[in-house]
């Protein structure tokens, strides 16, 4: 149902902590319902928001197109992500980017709220 044949099909997890973001599931690009990735685990919900991501410090030109892959949080019963963590397909490839890189995300802020602080 959601063409991801332009994504770099790997996920880029970035860290806004302290920060904290907020899904509007409602507001959502897609969403799959009773998703069965894995044999062994329950099924999940997933949502797709579009997003951009650069390095930071880059140039207008630097943005690349991408999507953050949520899964709902009441359908995840394990794998939980730490607070503040966004995972996303980027529509390429970053090359040398290395854990502990500086990025810049940019979302709609009517889909994905920031808050200014992560959750207890």
């Amino acid at each position: 149902g959601l063409d991801l044949s332009d994504y770099h099909l790997a996920t880029l997890n970035l860290s806004v902590a302290p920060l904290a973001i907020e899904c509007v599931w409602q507001k959502s690009l897609a969403t799959f319902r009773d998703v069965r990735w894995h044999p062994t685990e329950p099924v999940e919900d997933f949502s797709f928001f579009p997003a951009a991501v650069r390095r930071a410090g880059g140039d207008e030109h630097s943005w690349i197109d991408s999507l953050i892959y949520a899964p709902h949080p009441d359908t995840k019963p394990a794998h939980f992500q730490p607070e503040g963590m966004v995972e996303l397909l980027a529509k390429r490839f970053l090359a040398d980017l290395v854990y502990g890189d500086r990025m810049e995300l940019a979302v709609n802020p009517e889909q994905i709220r920031v808050s200014g602080h992560s959750h207890p």
